[in-house]
């Protein structure tokens, strides 16, 4: 059964909500001989802390049996999260007309205000108990994260008419792996070869890359696209599921 040792405490997005915050391994669900009782696993949670309390798990799709327990455990699913991959290719070059650079410790609020308005169906936005404004400013914290030296290894940003319509965020994975952390485009210009020309410019900071990694939502069909054109391949998928006690 689930046990609190199990439960790992998400301190960041905790300062985000605003209440205690749990990740759960899917390694946590094993096979048990008893049905646990939603009120139990409602106790379980409660009880780490004073209420409220959120939690999330990420369930392979390859492994539905896991739905029926969490959904009676009073958890949602709120999105279907999708893993691409491609190798290190270095023959492409931009197409679009942005200007390219990394970014500056002066572009902070700038891309802070671009990441606020830019994302729609992240599993924050999907989930009907966060509001949008909070939804908004969790990713708008998440580049801030890194300008203060807390998240991710490069972030690159699109520049035109001296105003950031694009950025990147970067980090390597300990097997070499350049991971897109969380990239946007401002509305005007997307369909513009923004985000591949990005992509191809993060590459370039990172020549001992083996492959390239990025995820987006299932709901998230422009970015899918956007994605397979640049020679990315789905690999992965995971059913999100979110739970609140209060």
């Amino acid at each position: 059964m689930l046990t609190y040792a199990e439960l790992h405490r998400d301190v960041w997005l905790a300062e985000r909500l605003g209440c205690n915050v749990y990740q759960i391994s899917i390694e946590a669900l094993v096979n048990t001989s008893r049905e646990i009782d939603p009120a139990d696993m409602n106790s379980q949670l409660a009880e780490l802390n004073t209420p409220p309390v959120f939690a999330y798990i990420k369930v392979p799709t390859e492994e539905p049996q896991h739905l029926g327990p969490l959904l009676r455990w009073g958890f949602t699913l709120v999105d279907t999260s999708l893993q691409f991959e491609r190798a290190v290719t270095g023959s492409r070059r931009p197409r679009g007309e942005m200007n390219l650079r990394p970014a500056e410790a002066s572009d902070e609020q700038e891309i802070a205000a671009l990441a606020r308005r830019s994302f729609g169906f992240s599993r924050f936005h999907a989930d009907a108990q966060i509001p949008d404004t909070v939804a908004d400013e969790i990713k708008a914290q998440w580049t801030r994260s890194y300008f203060h030296g807390r998240r991710g290894d490069a972030m690159v940003v699109a520049v035109e008419n001296g105003r950031i319509v694009g950025f990147l965020l970067a980090l390597m994975t300990a097997d070499g792996v350049m991971v897109v952390d969380l990239v946007a485009v401002d509305e005007a210009v997307r369909g513009q070869s923004v985000a591949g020309d990005m992509t191809w410019f993060a590459q370039s900071q990172f020549p001992e890359a083996g492959g390239l990694r990025v995820g987006t939502q299932l709901a998230n069909l422009p970015a899918i696209r956007c994605y397979e054109r640049l020679g990315f391949q789905l690999v992965r998928s995971q059913y999100v599921l979110h739970y609140h006690n209060a």
